[in-house]
């Protein structure tokens, strides 16, 4: 019997060391990171599949988890009485958590969701809080991702305000680009506070005057 033989376990694990290694090279790229800090990194970082429409965090659960989006996009939402309304939209590269739930240990007032089928990469709570701890490093990435996370939060309302549909619309489509496409409509409307006849007034609006 061929004992080098790769099996799907085999290849499944490589290829997770193999995305755990490029996670951790990308926060290189925020701050460098110690040859420790990266060991220890390599050690927590752990994989969780999504699907689309899939909750991983529901009202009233507490939000363990500091995800960093591999592969698909995610969305935060609430309810008012029983419409849904979008707080956020998130794509490859980005971290998701909800924000009071996670740094507080909180029962969250959000849900998150899969927009795509996609591919999530997670440290828990306590992991994050003993990265912090441990490496300098790190909690500097921690502080400039919360840090960018604040302040695009704190401007949002003021950008939804300051502009009008259409404007909003095409401002958007702008900055994300291909994403914008991606965007299920009626989560795209309600995160750009309109609704999804006015979106789609707006949009068709936007697209003849391009």
């Amino acid at each position: 019997m061929n004992q080098n033989r790769q099996f799907p376990d085999d290849e499944k694990r490589r290829l997770f060391e193999e995305e755990k290694k490029e996670i951790i090279g990308f926060l290189g790229t925020i701050r460098t990171l110690t040859v420790a800090c990266e060991a220890d990194l390599y050690a927590a970082i752990k994989r969780q599949e999504v699907s689309r429409d899939e909750v991983i965090l529901k009202i009233g659960e507490v939000n363990d988890r500091l995800y960093f989006i591999k592969q698909g996009a995610m969305y935060c939402f609430y309810y008012v009485g029983e419409d849904e309304v979008t707080s956020w939209v998130f794509s490859v590269g980005q971290f998701v958590c909800s924000i009071s739930s996670f740094y507080h240990r909180m029962p969250s007032k959000d849900c998150m969701a899969g927009m795509e089928d996609g591919v999530l990469f997670y440290i828990t709570r306590d992991e994050y809080e003993n990265l912090c701890t441990a490496h300098h490093c790190f909690s500097e990435i921690a502080r400039l991702q919360l840090q960018n996370y604040l302040v695009e939060f704190e401007n949002h309302p003021r950008f939804i305000r300051r502009h009008k549909a259409d404007e909003r619309i095409r401002i958007v489509r702008e900055r994300l680009a291909d994403f914008f496409y991606r965007i299920p409509r009626n989560v795209l409307a309600s995160w750009l506070d309109m609704d999804p006849a006015t979106f789609s007034r707006n949009q068709k609006d936007s697209d003849l005057a391009k």
